[in-house]
């Protein structure tokens, strides 16, 4: 027969219990100890991806911002077609004025023996000089 009474029975299932509640006990220390690791892994990758984000909004922003301050500095389409219309009408005056200025001047050098500028043609001369001028500064800026 067998060794085995009520009292080792008692003994024995004790000490499985015992080593079974120590092995869960184990397991669960270890499991608590691995999760509270995850939750300090996870917070430290919350908190980089959140400064992550801010900054990229940041960026974001600086950016509209810059967008928003240079559109408020460039003319309009509008303002740009009544300028080069008022240039353009200049320019055709000017043009007048010179075509007027050159009969006038061809008239003048067959009964003069030197050619000389008179006071109109200069004006005129200075005037379309300042309007090209003005036409390319308006075209530059229109770029």
């Amino acid at each position: 027969m067998s060794d085995w009474t009520v009292g080792t029975l008692k003994k024995y299932v004790e000490a499985l219990f015992a080593e079974r509640d120590a092995r869960y006990n184990q397991r669960f220390t270890d499991s608590e100890t691995a999760t509270r690791a995850a939750l300090a892994a996870a917070e430290k990758a919350v908190a980089k991806a959140e400064t992550a984000s801010e900054r990229r909004f940041e960026a974001v922003n600086e950016f509209r911002q810059t967008l928003s301050d240079q559109a408020a500095t460039f003319i309009t389409r509008t303002e740009a077609v009544a300028i080069m219309d008022r240039n353009t009408e200049r320019i055709q005056e000017l043009a007048d004025r010179i075509n007027k200025g050159e009969g006038h001047t061809a008239g003048n050098v067959e009964t003069r023996s030197e050619r000389r500028l008179d006071a109109g043609q200069v004006v005129a001369y200075v005037g379309l000089a300042l309007l090209l001028v003005s036409v390319l500064i308006a075209a530059i800026a229109l770029h």
